[in-house]
C-alpha cells in the first residue's frame, strides 16, 4: 500500500527512480507530521492549512495557462454552427471503418463523465441538468459493451452528451494520428481542431446552467484523455528504452 502511494505520488510515471522515491519519502513523511492524526484533539488552524495548501504552488506561468484554456473553451462554446438533436448511429463496424473512435468505449467512458459532472455544482442541484446527461429508455446499440461489464453501478450517457464527447475524442484521435506528438500545448492543440472542424457547438444542461455544465464536461474530458494519452506514451517510451537495453546486452555478449 505505501509503495503504491509512492508510484502514485509520481504521476503518470512508471516506477521513480532512486532519487525520486527519496523525495516523495521526504515529503510523506513532513505530510504525516503538519497533518494532524484524525480523530485527535488538535486542529489543524491556518498554519496547517497554508502549508498543505496546493494553490501557492501554481506559478504565474501555470495561471496564465489556465486562463488561456477556459477562453480557447469560450471561443468553442461561441461557434455559431449547431449539431443535430439526433445523430443516426452506425454500427460498430462502419464506425471502425471511418475513424478510431470505439462507440462502445465511448459510451461506457461517457458513464464515467457522468459520474463526476454530476458531483459538480450547479449539476447536484439542478434535475435539469442531471436528466440531460442520463438515457433514458430503451437501450441503445452503442451500449452492448455497457450491459456487459455493468453490475448495476454503470452509468448510461445521454445521446446528447455522447455526440458531443463523440467530437471530442475524433478531434483528440485526429491530432493524435497527424504524429504531433505529447508535447506541453497538447491541450491547445486539440481546441484548435475542435474550432477548425465542422460541427460546432452543442450546449447540454438547461439555459440557466448550459453554459457552465458544458465548459465543465470539455474541460474534464479532455484532462482526462489526454492523461491517458501521456500515460500511453510513457510506457512506449519505457517499452523502447527496455527493448535499447536488451539490444546493448546483446550486443556487449557478442562482442
Amino acid at each position: 500500500h505505501f509503495f503504491g502511494h509512492i508510484r502514485g505520488a509520481c504521476g503518470a510515471n512508471q516506477h521513480p527512480d532512486p532519487r525520486m522515491f527519496v523525495n516523495i519519502y521526504r515529503l510523506l513523511m513532513t505530510y504525516s507530521l503538519v497533518k494532524p492524526p484524525r480523530g485527535s484533539n488538535v486542529s489543524g488552524g491556518e498554519v496547517m492549512d497554508a502549508l498543505l495548501s496546493l494553490k501557492d504552488l501554481k506559478g504565474e506561468e501555470d495561471e496564465k495557462r489556465s486562463q488561456e484554456v477556459e477562453q480557447r473553451i469560450d471561443e468553442l462554446l461561441e461557434c455559431d454552427i449547431t449539431v443535430p438533436e439526433e445523430m443516426e448511429l452506425a454500427t460498430a463496424d462502419e464506425a471502425l471503418a471511418t475513424s478510431s473512435v470505439d462507440p462502445y468505449a465511448l459510451t461506457v467512458f461517457g458513464g464515467y463523465v457522468v459520474r463526476k459532472v454530476r458531483q459538480i455544482a450547479p449539476t447536484k442541484d439542478c434535475e435539469e441538468c442531471k436528466g440531460c446527461l442520463l438515457e433514458e429508455g430503451d437501450s441503445q446499440p452503442r451500449e452492448a459493451l455497457l450491459s456487459i461489464r455493468t453490475r448495476g453501478g454503470l452509468l448510461r450517457p445521454s445521446q446528447r452528451l455522447f455526440d458531443l464527447l463523440n467530437k471530442l475524442e475524433q478531434a483528440v484521435v485526429t491530432v493524435i494520428a497527424a504524429g504531433c506528438g505529447v508535447h506541453g500545448t497538447l491541450i491547445f492543440t486539440v481546441l484548435d481542431e475542435l474550432l477548425s472542424s465542422t460541427g460546432g457547438k452543442q450546449m447540454i444542461g438547461c439555459e440557466t446552467h448550459q453554459r457552465g455544465l458544458t465548459t465543465s464536461i470539455v474541460s474534464f474530458f479532455l484532462n482526462t484523455r489526454l492523461h491517458f494519452v501521456c500515460a500511453q506514451a510513457d510506457r512506449t517510451i519505457a517499452e523502447k528504452r527496455k527493448q535499447k537495453r536488451s539490444m546493448a546486452k546483446i550486443a556487449k555478449l557478442a562482442n
